[in-house]
């Protein structure tokens, strides 16, 4: 009996309860926590590291008995973590997965491994020392083997009440990497579709992105675009590959075919990555020594590959692949930073492309290694990656579509106008007063056209130097700018001669006009220099106008040279219409 003096009540009783209770607790929690405790049937969808052991078969090959009898022996250890990965060449390996059905029915459950390149994967179903089913699953075996069409080993038992176990003998040289669910074939439904619109959505706007720049490429025929297309179908072909899609829509019957298409496929992603950023950065032109070393240890990782597939040594060729991808992820950035330190603009988008993609591709590719710890992360790491390399470098290519849209719209004007005077030349005056003439010969308006020419500008460069000469002509074409009116379309005709062509201006209008020009440059200062006396700039104009329906831009300026040249034979510095 408990006894409590003095005025504090007696909590002794309440506190025991609670301690004993969280004791309790605290060792449930330790039990459900320790590997090997058997997964419920009801337990909801999910990952099953935590609950299994292993064992690695360091002899001859073990079958069932023998794997059952290295259990009672303990040889089995427990998970390294929530998803299995030995690594690439590893030995074979055993899974225990104890479970347990507490109703009084069998139960049908799924188990599903996320990796679409296990060579080998036997399932046993145990209860009570007695083999309940035995299935066969992996590359090796044809396709019409599988009672599931899934794009991922997927087994699904009929599970006896009471407690039963499953043993997973897996066996590939590739990466041995063992992310196991298991749940209701409902929640195993509702992840494939999860699944189902995140790679459709992934590679909707890869694909989308591919048609866009291919279309861009046909109609611009800029290489880097037709290397981002080939680029972005390499990324889609990988990771179609890699999770399985490619294999699941074309279901080969003979799937050893298909041994080497991953390694393939992932060193086909590294090699149009390297080539899209020498494309992009223009790495021939700036570095050609670097562009050909490039190329060359391309095709050497290509020459090692192939030599170690003709000697069957596939865990050599993945491991030869990933690294290479590796590779590829280290490789751009210097390239990037080079571009970027040479001034180019959309490198800095490019650089910040390469760093998202370079990431994401080292992250998978370490952890398939089993470099890094693998999880879902790490698994899905490239996708994300690649996407947000996609994104920017989509930005990287529209800012070189609107650089060179600006350099050859500055080209093209530049290409038409005179550089001295910065007035149009010859044949951009062609081209506008085209459509001007049609619209004044539509409208049944008066069009005037305007030649002048500098009077005897031959003896000013003789006299004063060309120098002095294109002052001359630069100051002429200024006072031509602030005269004619704003609709008129004025060029250097050729030398010393300028033609303003006026729309809806008649002979009167532009003889006013030409009248002005005339005594804006005998306004001049005139030229002096020693040994040759003082010289006025002086001009002639020959103006021409007509209205009608058949305009003609020829017809137009030879009226006007005619009028130009009677202006000459009158004594120059004068008007003739």
């Amino acid at each position: 009996m408990i006894r409590c003096d003095g005025p504090m009540p007696c909590r002794l009783p309440s506190v025991a309860l609670r301690a004993a209770f969280l004791l309790c607790l605290l060792i449930s929690l330790a039990v459900q926590a320790e590997p090997g405790d058997a997964v419920d049937v009801d337990a909801p969808w999910g990952m099953l590291g935590e609950h299994v052991t292993v064992l690695e078969e360091t002899g001859s090959p073990l079958d069932l008995p023998r794997a059952r009898s290295a259990y009672a022996e303990g040889r089995f250890r427990p998970s390294p973590g929530r998803v299995l990965n030995f690594g690439i060449g590893a030995r074979p390996h055993w899974v225990r997965i104890p479970l347990h059905n507490g109703h009084a029915m069998p139960v049908l459950r799924s188990l599903l491994i996320e990796n679409s390149w296990l060579d080998r994967l036997d399932l046993y179903l145990v209860q009570d020392g007695r083999m309940l089913d035995h299935y066969r699953l992996g590359d090796r075996l044809p396709a019409a083997t599988r009672r599931n069409r899934h794009r991922h080993p997927l087994y699904e038992p009929l599970l006896p009440p009471g407690d039963s176990i499953l043993y997973l003998r897996v066996e590939t040289p590739d990466p041995m990497v063992l992310p196991i669910r298991f749940g209701h074939p409902e929640a195993r439904l509702r992840y494939d579709a999860l699944n189902a619109y995140g790679y459709g959505a992934l590679y909707g706007f890869a694909l989308a992105l591919l048609l866009y720049n291919l279309v861009l490429f046909l109609r611009i025929r800029q290489a880097r675009y037709l290397a981002y297309g080939i680029f972005l179908f390499s990324f889609i072909f990988a990771n179609a590959s890699y999770t399985g899609h490619l294999v699941w829509a074309l279901w080969p019957p003979h799937r050893p075919v298909w041994q080497g298409l991953n390694p393939t496929a992932i060193a086909l992603y590294a090699t149009c990555g390297i080539l899209f950023g020498l494309a992009f950065l223009d790495i021939r032109r700036l570095l050609p020594v670097l562009y050909r070393g490039v190329l060359a240890l391309i095709a050497l990782v290509w020459g090692v590959l192939t030599v170690l597939w003709l000697a069957g040594e596939q865990a050599w060729v993945v491991a030869g692949a990933i690294g290479f991808a590796i590779f590829y992820s280290l490789a751009v950035l210097p390239l990037a930073v080079f571009a970027w330190r040479w001034g180019r603009s959309e490198a800095g988008y490019y650089l910040l492309a390469s760093l998202a993609g370079a990431t994401g591709t080292a992250v998978t590719a370490l952890g398939v290694s089993n470099l890094i710890p693998f999880n879902e992360f790490a698994f899905h790491a490239v996708e994300l990656g690649v996407a947000i390399d996609a994104v920017l470098l989509s930005f990287a290519l529209a800012e070189q579509f609107r650089l060179a849209q600006r350099q050859r719209i500055l080209a093209e004007r530049v290409s038409r106008l005179d550089p001295l005077t910065s007035l149009y030349n010859r044949r951009a005056f062609q081209e506008l007063a085209a459509p001007l003439l049609a619209n004044a010969e539509r409208q049944g308006r008066p069009v005037s056209l305007l030649l002048l020419d500098l009077d005897e500008f031959k003896a000013v460069n003789d006299d004063y130097g060309h120098r002095e000469g294109d002052q001359v002509l630069r100051q002429v074409a200024r006072i031509l700018r602030q005269s004619v009116p704003r609709d008129a379309v004025l060029a250097r005709w050729g030398g010393e001669e300028f033609v303003v062509l006026m729309p809806n201006t008649d002979a009167g209008k532009a003889t006013r006009l030409a009248e002005r020009l005339r005594t804006a440059v005998e306004g001049l200062p005139a030229r002096r220099s020693l040994g040759h006396r003082s010289r006025r700039i002086t001009a002639s104009l020959g103006v021409c106008s007509q209205q009608g329906s058949s305009l003609s831009l020829d017809a137009l300026v030879r009226t006007a040279e005619a009028n130009l040249h009677r202006a000459k034979a009158l004594g120059r510095n004068c008007v003739c219409v």
